[in-house]
């Protein structure tokens, strides 16, 4: 599991293994105190979003209402519509 910490003005995300290389976790990783004592916030992939006219893209991470998110929502293309003209070769 991925978390982030706020380092020198710089949101670093990393696993929190990887993080705390010194510390043990019970095996469900840190817990909410965990967080508020480390300056750390948990790092969501998934935005709330309309998938019939938007997608997520990954991101640089950035931290919103607490969360540090990876993905921002965005207005899906147009679709593009081609048509393919099939020559019957009867010379009409």
């Amino acid at each position: 599991m991925n978390i982030a910490k706020l380092i020198d003005g710089q949101l670093i995300v990393a696993d929190y293994r990887e993080m705390f290389k010194e510390t043990s976790f019970p095996a469900t990783g840190p817990n909410d105190d965990f967080f508020t004592e480390n300056n750390c916030f948990k790092v969501s992939v998934f935005k709330e979003h309309d998938r019939a006219t938007q997608m997520l893209v990954g991101c640089g991470a950035y931290l919103e209402n607490g969360v540090v998110y990876t993905v921002e929502v965005q207005t899906r293309p147009d679709p593009v519509v081609e048509t393919i003209t099939i020559d019957s070769g009867n010379g009409a």
